[in-house]
């Protein structure tokens, strides 16, 4: 991804799924989000995935502290 670049809308909504996961989007940010993902079975996937890699990186930062 190019910094320079403007994010496509797509881009936009992928990113927003980690600050989603993250607890970073304000209430009214997530819950649009979430009925934007719940409608869209691609950004479901791909959130599930994500869900599943923060989790994971969290188990091992666990482990390793």
């Amino acid at each position: 991804m190019n910094p320079d670049l403007p994010n496509t809308p797509r881009e936009e909504l992928e990113a927003g799924l980690t600050a989603l996961l993250l607890g970073e989007l304000p209430a009214q940010e997530a819950t649009a989000l979430r009925e934007i993902v719940a409608k869209d079975a691609r950004l479901g996937e791909l959130h599930e995935r994500l869900k599943r890699a923060i989790e994971l990186v969290r188990e091992a930062n666990a482990i390793a502290a």
